[in-house]
């Protein structure tokens, strides 16, 4: 998201309150639609204030009165609540991505016999008729952090064959083609290329080139990826996203357009991640695509006042 939409505290500005001894450092106020104003607070942490108006007022109106101010260019609390909010966005994208692709394949498939491919190469696969209802389901992601999408089979009363395909687990792979050809993730890739998996699995791109992360152990010492890189073709466009480890064992992933990086961001989650799990590494990939889809996004130039 655009970093200019961030207000922090101005050099005569009162503070917004919270709990206690905290305050708000950094916040992006509530758009429409929102559920609330993502922050950071006194002690480093993301958060959100609920609701679209603060003691009646909009937030954006509340906070410039406290003396809030737009972020200039190179504050470190709006870059990180811009990576913030891009990580929460980016996760949406790829879940809403995941839900309708479930959708295209359970119509284009129902009444066949698929394979299903779990992405964890130590669980087996299996078969799933793909039934003709026009039922709809996603899967919630209590506890990693996901929802994906399920394409739906009917019950055939053998247990190679399973009702739900999760999108966000495996490969539904079409009648015909081999099974063998889905990638599996690796040990030494983990939750990273599980991520990548989704986004593809979700029909947001393709892999080119390696399916999995590979360390090059006779690497430059200025090599950008030195412990592997996979890269991304973006459907609909000729866009990439390159998502690979430096030498620091560090995320790094790049949104590139004819040959140029538009962003580049780094690490898996955030430095207020209190844990990592799937849906903070679907989120650390697909941030630069929020980023990017905002940038190629006019603004408008009564975007501050919509509040």
């Amino acid at each position: 998201m655009s970093k200019n939409l961030i207000y922090i505290i101005g050099p005569n500005g009162a503070q917004l309150k919270l709990q206690g001894d905290k305050h708000v450092v950094a916040i992006l106020p509530a758009g429409k639609g929102d559920n609330g104003s993502a922050i950071i607070t006194s002690e480093g942490k993301f958060s959100n204030l609920k609701g679209q108006r603060l003691y009646g007022i909009g937030v954006t109106r509340y906070v410039t009165e406290l003396g809030y101010v737009p972020a200039p260019e190179g504050d470190a609390n709006a870059a990180a609540l811009a990576d913030y909010v891009d990580m929460d966005v980016g996760r949406k994208m790829v879940q809403d991505a995941s839900s309708n692709e479930a959708q295209r394949l359970h119509k284009l498939y129902g009444g066949m016999e698929c394979s299903y491919v779990p992405f964890n190469p130590h669980h087996p696969t299996r078969r799933i008729k793909v039934n003709t209802s026009s039922s709809m389901c996603v899967r919630m992601g209590i506890g990693i952090g996901f929802c994906s999408g399920i394409v739906p089979g009917e019950y055939v009363g053998d247990n190679n064959f399973i009702t739900d395909a999760y999108l966000g687990d495996g490969w539904l792979v079409a009648p015909g083609v081999d099974p063998e050809s889905a990638p599996r993730s690796s040990d030494y890739g983990g939750l990273v290329e599980h991520a990548v998996f989704i986004l593809v699995g979700s029909g947001m791109g393709t892999i080119i080139g390696p399916a999995s992360l590979q360390p090059d152990e006779n690497a430059a010492e200025d090599a950008p990826y030195p412990r592997g890189k996979m890269v991304i073709g973006l459907t609909g466009s000729n866009d990439q996203v390159v998502v690979g480890i430096n030498a620091l064992d560090e995320l790094v992933v790049e949104y590139v357009r004819e040959d140029k990086v538009l962003y580049q961001r780094t690490g898996l989650g955030h430095k207020d991640t209190a844990h990592l799990n799937v849906g903070v590494a679907v989120g650390s990939i697909a941030a630069v695509l929020a980023r990017v889809a905002d940038m190629d996004t006019p603004v408008k130039k009564d975007a501050r006042r919509a509040a």
